[in-house]
């Protein structure tokens, strides 16, 4: 999943550079801001230096404390899970569908029931959604939601781009997403009460910068003007980026066809960008030894988050969690960067088939 950066990108940085900027968090900052908030319709947008960051704080700005509990899909990056911790709250897992990969909708009213959560965290998986308005309707009022969506940016649900729907969604802007800094994390609300809050945090709790009063516990999670300078230019490239990864999950798809080993899940590529390419198949690490073999690198997919050393001393809520545990065992990650190209990826997919054909 190499980062894709081009001659726009270096004379940026450079023309940035000679004509005295400063670096760190300013102008080109709340000009990416800005950019970001056009693109997704949302009304507030700020940007931190990462994604885990960015759900740490959208934690705190919803006032989620030590003992409150937060529903988190027991498949995701353990980031999800690490920020709901790092808060002093609970991390309550909650299985997932075979076929989306995100939160089991049936089973949440169950885990939601037994432990009365504050928060929900939904993790719309490689841009795939689901009815998340529904929750925002049958828990208005009594559960928060805030939408994970780092894997996620330039992926709708109808009209809507995912990380506008829940109180508070974040985007990541790290090396390996659609577009990229290095690192970066988006926080997106309608609300400006969470909005103020947010850009206190991100400041140490001060409101209007150096010499201001420190108003409430925050921390430094300001980004950088040159990072802001490299992704005003990425933005520019993310419409045409978008359909690129709809093409290419289609390409594989054709290539793969009839290789009973290999099973793709429904993905509606009308409204999701596929960040990775990631089907289900027998003998995964089998595959991915064989790939490494032929010079293509491919990756398994999370482990269930109940399995990772911090999360195996407790368990609370979990259920029956094998629909996780399934696709995990199940799941690869094949070459997903965006300037892949159509030969490219036949010649992985004939590499595949030859592995199944042995």
């Amino acid at each position: 999943m190499r980062p894709w950066f081009d001659e726009e990108e270096a004379i940026a940085v450079y023309n940035y550079i000679k004509n005295g900027g400063w670096l760190t968090d300013f102008k080109k900052t709340r000009e990416l801001e800005h950019m970001i908030a056009d693109y997704t319709k949302s009304k507030y947008c700020c940007v931190v230096n990462n994604g885990t960051t960015a759900l740490q704080i959208a934690l705190m700005a919803m006032d989620i404390q030590q003992g409150d509990k937060v529903v988190v899909p027991v498949y995701s990056h353990p980031a999800s899970a690490y920020a709901v911790s790092l808060v002093g709250a609970d991390a309550v897992f909650c299985d997932i569908e075979k076929d989306t990969f995100n939160i089991s909708f049936e089973k949440l009213w169950k885990v939601a029931k037994d432990c009365n959560p504050k928060c929900i965290m939904f993790v719309s998986i490689n841009g795939r959604s689901w009815p998340i308005g529904e929750v925002c309707n049958i828990f208005k009022d009594k559960v928060l939601l805030l939408e994970d969506s780092c894997q996620s940016l330039g992926s709708k649900f109808g009209e809507k781009y995912l990380g506008t729907i829940g109180d508070i969604g974040v985007l990541s802007l790290n090396t390996f997403k659609i577009i990229s800094a290095g690192q970066g994390g988006v926080l997106l609300t309608d609300n400006k009460y969470y909005y103020d809050r947010i850009v206190r945090i991100k400041d140490y709790g001060r409101a209007g910068g150096r010499g201001s009063d420190y108003e409430m516990l925050g921390m430094n999670a300001k980004y950088t003007d040159i990072q802001s300078v490299i992704v005003i230019e990425q933005m520019k490239k993310l419409d045409w980026r978008v359909e690129k990864k709809k093409k290419m999950f289609l390409w594989y798809m054709e290539y793969l066809n009839g290789i009973e080993q290999v099973r793709f899940i429904p993905t509606n590529l009308i409204d999701c960008a596929p960040w990775y390419i990631d089907p289900l198949v027998e003998n995964r690490d089998g595959l991915i030894k064989y790939l490494a073999e032929n010079e293509i690198e491919a990756q398994p997919f999370y482990p269930p988050l109940h399995t990772i050393p911090y999360y195996k001393k407790y368990r609370a809520y979990w259920g029956d969690l094998k629909n996780a545990e399934y696709i995990s065992e199940h799941g690869i990650w094949l070459p997903s960067s965006s300037f892949l190209e159509k030969e490219n990826i036949e010649f992985i997919c004939s590499k595949i088939k030859d592995f199944y054909k042995k």
